[in-house]
Protein backbone atom coordinates (compact mmCIF):
# COMPACT_ATOMS: atom_id res chain seq x y z
CA UNK A 1 0.00 0.00 0.00
CA UNK A 2 0.71 3.63 -0.98
CA UNK A 3 1.62 5.54 1.85
CA UNK A 4 0.06 8.99 2.15
CA UNK A 5 2.37 11.62 2.45
CA UNK A 6 1.15 14.31 4.79
CA UNK A 7 1.25 17.66 2.44
CA UNK A 8 1.33 20.93 4.53
CA UNK A 9 0.59 24.05 3.36
CA UNK A 10 3.51 26.14 3.38
CA UNK A 11 2.61 29.42 4.09
CA UNK A 12 3.93 31.96 1.42
CA UNK A 13 5.51 35.27 2.54
CA UNK A 14 3.69 38.18 0.27
CA UNK A 15 5.81 40.74 -0.84
CA UNK A 16 4.74 43.66 0.87
CA UNK A 17 2.52 45.99 -1.33
CA UNK A 18 3.70 49.66 -2.45
CA UNK A 19 1.64 52.46 -1.23
CA UNK A 20 -0.86 53.39 -4.28
CA UNK A 21 1.29 56.44 -6.11
CA UNK A 22 -0.39 59.80 -4.90
CA UNK A 23 -1.37 62.31 -7.48
CA UNK A 24 -1.10 66.12 -6.31
CA UNK A 25 -4.46 67.51 -6.03
CA UNK A 26 -3.69 70.61 -8.55
CA UNK A 27 -3.85 67.38 -11.44
CA UNK A 28 -7.48 66.61 -10.43
CA UNK A 29 -9.05 70.11 -9.98
CA UNK A 30 -10.96 71.12 -12.80
CA UNK A 31 -10.39 74.74 -14.34
CA UNK A 32 -13.26 77.00 -13.26
CA UNK A 33 -15.68 77.79 -15.73
CA UNK A 34 -18.16 80.51 -16.31
CA UNK A 35 -20.82 80.57 -18.67
CA UNK A 36 -23.75 82.50 -20.16
CA UNK A 37 -26.72 81.40 -22.70
CA UNK A 38 -28.60 83.32 -24.41
CA UNK A 39 -31.91 80.86 -26.13
CA UNK A 40 -34.20 82.13 -28.62
CA UNK A 41 -32.17 85.41 -29.93
CA UNK A 42 -33.17 86.83 -33.22
CA UNK A 43 -30.48 85.69 -35.31
CA UNK A 44 -30.88 82.40 -37.64
CA UNK A 45 -28.17 79.53 -36.08
CA UNK A 46 -26.02 79.62 -39.90
CA UNK A 47 -25.34 83.87 -39.20
CA UNK A 48 -24.49 82.99 -35.48
CA UNK A 49 -22.02 80.30 -36.49
CA UNK A 50 -20.27 82.66 -38.79
CA UNK A 51 -19.43 85.35 -35.56
CA UNK A 52 -18.66 82.46 -33.18
CA UNK A 53 -16.13 81.06 -35.47
CA UNK A 54 -14.36 84.23 -35.24
CA UNK A 55 -14.16 84.35 -31.76
CA UNK A 56 -13.50 80.79 -30.44
CA UNK A 57 -10.42 80.16 -28.64
CA UNK A 58 -9.77 83.98 -28.40
CA UNK A 59 -8.81 85.93 -24.89
CA UNK A 60 -12.61 87.52 -23.94
CA UNK A 61 -10.60 91.01 -24.26
CA UNK A 62 -10.00 90.17 -28.08
CA UNK A 63 -12.97 88.79 -28.68
CA UNK A 64 -14.74 92.00 -27.54
CA UNK A 65 -12.51 94.08 -29.77
CA UNK A 66 -13.42 91.49 -32.59
CA UNK A 67 -17.04 92.09 -31.70
CA UNK A 68 -17.17 96.34 -31.50
CA UNK A 69 -15.12 96.52 -35.15
CA UNK A 70 -17.78 93.73 -37.05
CA UNK A 71 -20.49 95.52 -38.86
CA UNK A 72 -23.41 92.48 -38.05
CA UNK A 73 -26.18 91.91 -36.04
CA UNK A 74 -24.80 88.98 -34.48
CA UNK A 75 -21.92 90.71 -33.29
CA UNK A 76 -23.46 92.91 -31.51
CA UNK A 77 -26.20 89.59 -29.80
CA UNK A 78 -22.40 87.82 -29.60
CA UNK A 79 -21.21 90.76 -27.56
CA UNK A 80 -24.03 90.94 -24.75
CA UNK A 81 -23.67 87.18 -24.07
CA UNK A 82 -19.90 86.93 -23.81
CA UNK A 83 -19.78 90.62 -21.63
CA UNK A 84 -22.43 88.68 -19.08
CA UNK A 85 -20.23 85.53 -19.40
CA UNK A 86 -17.53 87.89 -18.28
CA UNK A 87 -19.56 89.34 -15.75
CA UNK A 88 -20.39 85.79 -14.18
CA UNK A 89 -16.78 84.87 -14.45
CA UNK A 90 -15.81 88.01 -12.57
CA UNK A 91 -18.89 87.59 -9.71
CA UNK A 92 -19.63 84.48 -9.15
CA UNK A 93 -16.03 82.18 -9.98
CA UNK A 94 -14.16 85.41 -8.87
CA UNK A 95 -11.39 84.31 -11.99
CA UNK A 96 -9.49 87.01 -13.22
CA UNK A 97 -10.71 89.58 -16.08
CA UNK A 98 -7.56 89.67 -17.64
CA UNK A 99 -7.02 86.34 -18.21
CA UNK A 100 -10.18 84.48 -19.54
CA UNK A 101 -9.98 82.74 -22.82
CA UNK A 102 -13.08 81.58 -25.23
CA UNK A 103 -12.80 78.10 -24.73
CA UNK A 104 -16.17 76.85 -26.02
CA UNK A 105 -19.28 78.50 -27.71
CA UNK A 106 -22.18 77.01 -29.30
CA UNK A 107 -24.93 78.71 -31.56
CA UNK A 108 -27.86 75.74 -31.63
CA UNK A 109 -31.08 75.71 -33.11
CA UNK A 110 -34.05 77.32 -31.12
CA UNK A 111 -37.40 77.73 -31.81
CA UNK A 112 -38.82 78.13 -35.49
CA UNK A 113 -41.49 80.20 -36.36
CA UNK A 114 -43.54 79.36 -39.25
CA UNK A 115 -44.81 82.68 -40.99
CA UNK A 116 -47.13 82.19 -44.10
CA UNK A 117 -46.83 85.23 -46.98
CA UNK A 118 -49.64 85.69 -49.60
CA UNK A 119 -48.86 85.31 -53.25
CA UNK A 120 -50.94 85.86 -56.36
CA UNK A 121 -54.23 84.35 -56.52
CA UNK A 122 -54.94 84.09 -53.33
CA UNK A 123 -52.69 81.45 -52.27
CA UNK A 124 -50.05 81.37 -49.58
CA UNK A 125 -46.45 80.70 -49.05
CA UNK A 126 -44.61 79.40 -45.89
CA UNK A 127 -41.55 80.52 -44.55
CA UNK A 128 -39.57 79.79 -41.21
CA UNK A 129 -38.18 82.67 -39.06
CA UNK A 130 -35.64 80.26 -37.47
CA UNK A 131 -34.23 81.66 -33.72
CA UNK A 132 -30.79 80.39 -32.26
CA UNK A 133 -29.49 78.92 -28.71
CA UNK A 134 -25.78 80.95 -28.23
CA UNK A 135 -23.76 79.49 -24.94
CA UNK A 136 -20.06 80.65 -24.74
CA UNK A 137 -17.94 78.99 -21.70
CA UNK A 138 -15.21 81.07 -20.57
CA UNK A 139 -12.03 79.63 -18.73
CA UNK A 140 -8.89 80.87 -17.51
CA UNK A 141 -5.37 80.94 -19.17
CA UNK A 142 -2.88 79.69 -17.06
Amino acid sequence: MAEKKSVTKEKTKEAPVAPAKVVSDLATVEPRVATAVYKNSSITPQKGRLIANMIRGKAAAEALSILDLTNKKGAKIMKKVLMSAMANAENSGEMDKNALVVTRILVDDGIKLRRYRAVARGSAHGFVRRRAHILVELTEKK
